[in-house]
């Protein structure tokens, strides 16, 4: 890692979040490595104002982690971007897609199992992380289908993928 990870993961108060975050960053340069043949120490790591991680001058990167479980992306061409989550019966999914979902995303989600909640949920982060915006920057703007797949995006959105 660099010294501005180490910097970065000190400042975390957290001891799980501090983990998670050193482990995606060796993740990530060890997937760099392989991906681009040059030593992992020579990727600038660095993050934009909306929280995506970016490598300069290299190939789209994307990290997630969640409950001690860090998973990494590389993209050779294009930007990238991966989500995990995990399930759980105590989490009221009804009412957080109610909140976040759009209207037909949440008549579909009725129709299903309720752990498909989060197949749709890391469909539409990844989607939103290869775009650069996180949750905050496009949840009501964009519109993600499990069958069959789709992602739509509002007018003068970036396209996430196709």
């Amino acid at each position: 890692m660099s010294h501005d990870d180490h910097q970065k993961a000190e400042r975390l108060a957290h001891p799980r979040r501090r983990a998670e975050y050193v482990w995606g960053r060796a993740l990530l340069r060890q997937l760099l490595e392989k991906a681009t043949g040059l030593p992992a120490d020579i990727h600038v790591i660095s993050t934009t104002d909306e929280g995506k991680p970016v490598c300069r001058g290299g190939p789209g990167v994307s990290i997630s982690h969640a409950k001690g479980i860090v998973a990494s992306a590389v993209a050779l061409t294009g930007d990238v971007g991966i989500d995990v989550e995990f399930t759980d019966s105590n989490r009221d999914t009804k009412s957080l897609a109610t909140r976040f979902f759009s209207v037909g995303e949440n008549e579909w989600l009725d129709t299903q199992p309720a752990n498909r909640f989060y197949a749709l949920w890391v469909l539409t982060e990844a989607s939103l992380k290869v775009i650069g915006t996180g949750l905050a920057g496009g949840l009501d703007r964009l519109q993600c289908r499990l069958e069959p797949p789709s992602i739509e995006t509002a007018p003068g959105f970036p396209v996430a993928c196709r």
